[in-house]
């Protein structure tokens, strides 16, 4: 497949209100052609990262390749999370702990259609929770001071 699966998904991703004609996922054809008596009911089936790889690269490249990939974004992840540990970056993190957790029985037509729709919640609610702090921040002085004086004759 060359890598067409990965590109489909782009197009598999959005809602069918927004893209109508669009390519079918892989475990829908995978259903389809060897549960036909399933897939005409309108099931379809899990689908691996790794089997897709496969698919596109073959054997040997494409696991090795999907997993290097997927171990360089997620230790570029965590290295930004160090760097900026009350960065944005470093709040999603958690949120993707799903993600890693269903890569085996999906497809990438599947994690980036629900990378994009919880994606879209949670950058939303960090959007808001952050201008709530910078207003929060900006118009309230902090109540507790620097530093706290230590009574006189305490401890003696």
């Amino acid at each position: 497949m060359a890598g067409a699966s990965y590109l489909n998904a782009l197009l598999i991703a959005p809602p069918l209100a927004i893209v109508g004609e669009r390519p079918e996922p892989l475990s829908v054809g995978f259903a389809r052609e060897f549960y036909p008596r399933f897939a005409e009911a309108g099931g379809g089936t899990n689908f691996s990262v790794v089997a897709e790889a496969w698919w596109n690269f073959g054997p040997i490249v494409g696991p090795f390749l999907i997993a290097l990939v997927l171990g360089i974004m997620l230790c570029r992840l965590e290295h930004q999370g160090r760097v900026r540990p009350h960065g944005l970056v470093a709040r999603v993190i958690p949120f993707l702990l799903f993600f890693v957790g269903i890569l085996q029985g999906s497809e990438s037509a599947i994690l980036a259609k629900q990378i994009l729709s919880l994606g879209a919640v949670v950058l939303t609610w960090s959007f808001m929770a952050h201008i709530v702090w910078r207003v929060r921040r900006t118009t309230r002085p902090n109540l507790l001071p620097t530093t706290i004086p230590i009574a006189e004759g305490f401890g003696r």
